[in-house]
């Protein structure tokens, strides 16, 4: 778990680049975020502040999204170092155009990474749909009542 004070000055990166939050805001995304390892936490402020196409800082809802977006891709290794466009590395940052505004996001690649990258996030994405993990990747075991 998270303490306040480290995610504190892990977010004040983020705060820095799209706005400040008051101490209850912080209060909350803390909240929502405190059972994911602190590494998984600093790669997610990190994604946020190069790829977030926003003006403002995140909903808690897409903090989480970039959170759960890293989450199961922490400490792995690209497999194929040959790929043009990510160095095997899996994600890449595109560039989107919207009327006279540009704003990017960090993409999977179509390379064999990417795509495996891909697989591991929609395989997440479906246990927590079904209800079978919590955000931090845990599983939720039957008849817990922390469910």
């Amino acid at each position: 778990m998270i303490e306040y004070n480290t995610f504190k000055d892990i977010l004040s990166r983020a705060e820095k680049v799209l706005g400040y939050l008051s101490e209850d805001q912080r209060k909350i995304y803390w909240e929502n975020t405190k059972g994911f390892p602190e590494e998984t936490v600093r790669g997610a402020v990190g994604r946020v502040i190069t790829t977030h196409g926003f003006y403002k800082f995140p909903t808690v809802a897409e903090f989480l999204d970039a959170v759960s977006d890293h989450t199961p891709l922490t400490g792995l290794t690209p497999h194929d170092d040959s790929c043009p466009v990510c160095a095997g590395v899996g994600r890449f940052v595109a560039e989107y155009w919207i009327g006279e505004g540009t704003y990017t996001k960090e993409v999977f690649c179509s390379c064999s990474e990417g795509q495996r990258q891909r697989r591991i996030r929609a395989e997440y994405l479906e246990k927590r749909r079904m209800g079978l993990t919590r955000a931090d990747g845990s599983a939720i075991k039957k008849g817990s009542e922390h469910a």
